[in-house]
């Protein structure tokens, strides 16, 4: 059972928004997600839902990731894979706040497909060639 109080100043503020035809402008924190392909190489796309859920003992972050994303089938196919093993090591991933420099490569990274489109390539492009960070248990890159 849900009660919900309203105020009647507060239904005077919802009564008075008016309905637009376009959606608008959101300022919200984008973040580009870099997952490894199965073949060793990079993926990256797009997030705009990612919050931190847990900072101690270790630092948890919740995403929201679309099913039908190559990232999404990176992130489940390592899953099953160390589910099958004895040692844990965990998802090889990087989640980076990207910044205004960063506004072109939205289309690139969040409007086309990993599956379809070389999405390093058209980073480098657009100016922006990815760099190799080194890991305990793999190399990835990502966004300069």
């Amino acid at each position: 059972l849900f009660l919900f109080l309203i105020s009647s100043s507060y239904w005077n503020v919802v009564s008075s928004i008016t309905t637009i035809d376009i959606p608008p402008v959101l300022d919200v924190p984008t973040y580009s997600l870099a997952t490894l392909n199965t073949d060793g190489s990079t993926n990256m796309n797009i997030l705009t839902y990612a919050t931190p859920v847990s900072i101690r003992p270790d630092r948890i972050w919740s995403l929201s990731l679309y099913k039908e994303t190559l990232s999404y089938e990176n992130i489940i196919r390592q899953r099953e894979n160390n589910d099958n093993k004895d040692d844990d090591d965990g998802i090889v991933c990087v989640l980076q706040l990207l910044n205004k420099q960063h506004a072109d490569l939205v289309k690139t990274l969040g409007g086309t497909s990993g599956k379809d489109v070389n999405k390093e390539k058209e980073c480098k492009n657009l100016g922006f060639e990815w760099q190799e960070l080194t890991l305990s248990s793999a190399t990835i890159k990502v966004l300069p």
